[in-house]
């Protein structure tokens, strides 16, 4: 598939590219460009809850006590 550049040097890319899409740009030998679609990255489903004068982080997911203890240790 060719595209070619405007006056703007905008070029009109294939239909599964989306308005808003990051591409990183690698310039290799030859002039030749290689354009690599960047993932938005997924963001946590946690939540602040206030209970009392407590704020705690709440997850839909379980996390076991030694997974607790690992990130209590790895803590400052």
């Amino acid at each position: 598939m060719k595209v070619i550049a405007d006056r703007r040097r905008r070029v009109t890319l294939p239909k599964p590219v989306l308005p808003g899409d990051v591409f990183d740009v690698e310039h290799e030998d030859g002039g030749r460009l290689v354009l690599t679609k960047m993932e938005k990255p997924v963001r946590p489903s946690a939540k602040l809850v206030q209970r009392g004068e407590l704020l705690l982080l709440s997850t839909p997911e379980t996390i076991s006590w030694e997974e607790t203890r690992k990130a209590m240790d790895d803590y400052p």
